[in-house]
C-alpha cells in the first residue's frame, strides 16, 4: 500500500511540474515572440524587447485603443528616454500603469503593474497583446 501512494504521489509531482512548466512557456510566449526576455518581480511583470522606445509606446497605445470594450485609456506621455501609458479597466477600474524605458538604440524595457499589488497573468496578457502590436508594425 505504501508503493502505490508513494507512486501516485511521484506522479502527482511530476504532474504539477509539468503544469508550470507549460504555465511558463505560455506565459513567457509573449517575451519569446518579440525576440525578448521577461521576469515577475514585485508585482511587475518587466519585458525587454529589441525594437525602438517609439515603436513600444505605439503599440501599447494601439493595445488600449483597439481593446477599447476593455480598458479605458486615462495618460500617456513620453520623453526622450522614458514614456508612460496609464489605463483602466472597464468592469473593476483596476489601475494599468505601462512605464517604457530606453534602454538601448533598439533595446526597450517594458513594465507592466497590473491593479495595486500586480497580477503576473493579466499583466503577461497585455505584454503578449504589445508584442504582437510590435511584429504587426
Amino acid at each position: 500500500m505504501k508503493k502505490i501512494c508513494l507512486v501516485f504521489f511521484a506522479f502527482l509531482v511530476a504532474f504539477s511540474l509539468n503544469s508550470c512548466i507549460t504555465a511558463a512557456i505560455l506565459i513567457g510566449g509573449a517575451a519569446l515572440a518579440a525576440g525578448g526576455v521577461y521576469y515577475y518581480q514585485d508585482g511587475n511583470y518587466v519585458i525587454e524587447v529589441p525594437n525602438t522606445m517609439r515603436d513600444v509606446y505605439s503599440a501599447t497605445i494601439k493595445t488600449f485603443q483597439t481593446n477599447s470594450s476593455f480598458y479605458t485609456l486615462k495618460d500617456k506621455s513620453i520623453g526622450s528616454e522614458s514614456a508612460t501609458v496609464t489605463a483602466e479597466t472597464k468592469n473593476d477600474s483596476d489601475k494599468i500603469t505601462v512605464t517604457i524605458e530606453l534602454l538601448g538604440p533598439k533595446l526597450t524595457s517594458i513594465t507592466i503593474r497590473y491593479g495595486i499589488l500586480g497580477d503576473e497573468k493579466l499583466s503577461a496578457k497585455i505584454a503578449d497583446q504589445i508584442s504582437g502590436n510590435l511584429v504587426r508594425s
